[in-house]
């Protein structure tokens, strides 16, 4: 239904933030390690 439908909308934005995070943090991690 519609509720099932908006829950999994937010998972996967939950799911796709956590993501873009994790490769932001790791970049900024391989750039201080370049220095």
């Amino acid at each position: 239904g519609y509720a099932s439908a908006l829950a999994w909308e937010f998972f996967l934005i939950v799911v796709g933030f956590t993501v873009i995070q994790f490769y932001i943090s790791n970049r900024w991690v391989y750039y201080e390690e370049g220095r």
